[in-house]
């Protein structure tokens, strides 16, 4: 007996030392992911200086591209995302324009206007858009495998967390048919960023923005923009006398902070005659809304991957403080399916767009389907803010949402007004406390 008392003790002893020691990492990395976070805060509201290379002048001051649709739009990350509160939309007047280069092309008949959205819960979206990737590629690889064990054409439906996007065939020899694929790109990976759905990552925008919108350069997306270049911490591209204008460990701050930041929340009135207008409305939403802007989507893995860049190794967010959690289930209530669709013609751009791999065309009619959390706080609305009201943004709707535009025409003025009643339920993160009034 007391041999076995003491091979117990043996054991429990280094399983004691293991947990202290794993609970130990888990509040190191707990630490140094706010610290990161707060570094990004401090930088998202910084007002960047020409001397540390704001601004992109190709070394000559004389061709400073000052003009506001060419950028740099704001000298501030908070001044285009600051309605509804930080990290918000931005008024129409910091509209920009996506598609100009500005080292290359100064025509604006080659940029679409865009209004700058909200960036709330971002960590979860992409967290999200990377599952919904994952699935749909086993899905293909399924397919690619019956199609060789049975030695004929194999079709399959491609399905993600009830989300449909068509279907592809796959042929014994390993060939794949995409023509059947809706709502994104032939590769299935959902990029669920930019209007159309074509930037995957946070870091991705993060780096390019910096560029597009500031000017400052960092060594990442010189790398992607030269890859021949090389020494890119010290390339001065745009001939100001700054490098390494905004460094990759600052990039990396900033996306860990925009993947912390809070998921908008449902607010319910306090007057019950109000509450069920709410509801009301609600009902009606899901009614003839909700094919597309789905209330919310299951979330497998509170993490979500910041990509490591020059070297530098990813760095992994938790996002449980920022998630509901249900039945052993996180859910992302974003009211969106994280996918493409055609708005038709009255809704259309002047141009397409590149996907982010740079070979996939985006229809000037396809928009990614728009995130409503946080919709009451956010006018004005439509990719390019052109709807000051959420009425005049649902009535903008057509092509493939023609059928919820007629159907919102054809209620009564009260069911009307008890939808619209629902989505200003849809409350920015803060609202919540900053004691906005809520009705």
């Amino acid at each position: 007996m007391p041999k076995r008392i003491f091979a117990t003790f043996i054991i429990l002893v280094p399983l004691c030392s293991a947990a202290v020691l794993l609970s130990s990492a888990t509040k190191s990395q707990q630490v140094e992911q706010q610290t990161q976070s707060q570094r990004g805060r401090v930088l998202f509201k910084r007002t960047f200086k020409v001397s540390e290379g704001f601004g992109y002048r190709l070394g000559n001051p004389e061709v400073v591209l000052s003009e506001r649709h060419l950028g740099p739009d704001a000298k501030t990350c908070l001044e285009c995302h600051s309605i509804g509160g930080e990290a918000g939309a931005g008024e129409n007047n910091k509209n920009v324009f996506v598609g100009l280069d500005p080292a290359l092309e100064r025509r604006l008949a080659r940029g679409n206007e865009r209004n700058s959205t909200a960036i709330w819960g971002l960590g979860a979206v992409q967290a999200l858009a990377q599952e919904m990737s994952g699935d749909l590629k086993a899905v293909r690889q399924s397919a690619l495998e019956k199609a060789k064990r049975t030695n004929e054409a194999a079709t399959v439906a491609l399905v993600s967390k009830g989300v449909s996007f068509g279907s592809l065939t796959a042929t014994p020899q390993g060939e794949l048919d995409t023509s059947q694929i809706v709502g994104v790109d032939p590769g299935l990976e959902i990029r669920p960023f930019h209007a159309k759905g074509t930037r995957g990552t946070i870091r991705r925008f993060t780096f390019e923005a910096m560029w597009r919108h500031a000017g400052l350069e960092a060594p990442e997306m010189l790398k992607r923009r030269y890859p021949l270049q090389g020494n890119w911490e010290r390339y001065d591209h745009d001939g100001d006398g700054v490098v390494n204008e905004v460094t990759t460990e600052q990039i990396t701050d900033l996306s860990v902070f925009q993947a912390l930041l809070p998921t908008p929340k449902e607010v319910q009135p306090k007057d019950r005659a109000e509450q069920q207008k709410v509801q009301q409305g609600e009902k009606l939403f899901q009614a003839n809304c909700a094919s597309c802007h789905i209330s919310r989507l299951p979330l497998n893995k509170a993490e979500v991957t910041i990509e490591g860049a020059m070297g530098q190794k990813d760095t992994k967010v938790d996002l449980q403080e920022i998630l509901p959690k249900q039945n052993d289930q996180y859910w992302v209530a974003l009211y969106s399916d994280m996918k493409r669709h055609d708005m038709g013609a009255g809704l259309a751009e002047k141009n397409g767009q590149l996907s982010d791999n740079k070979v996939t065309g985006v229809n000037p009619r396809w928009f990614i389907t728009m995130k409503l959390w946080g919709v009451a706080d956010t006018a004005p609305y439509l990719h390019d803010g052109r709807a000051k009201t959420l009425e005049e943004a649902i009535v903008a709707h057509g092509g493939e949402a023609e059928s919820s535009r007629q159907a919102f025409q054809a209620m009564s003025s009260d069911d009307q007004a008890h939808l619209v009643q629902f989505l200003k339920s849809l409350r920015s993160p803060d609202a919540l406390t900053a004691g906005k009034k809520l009705y």
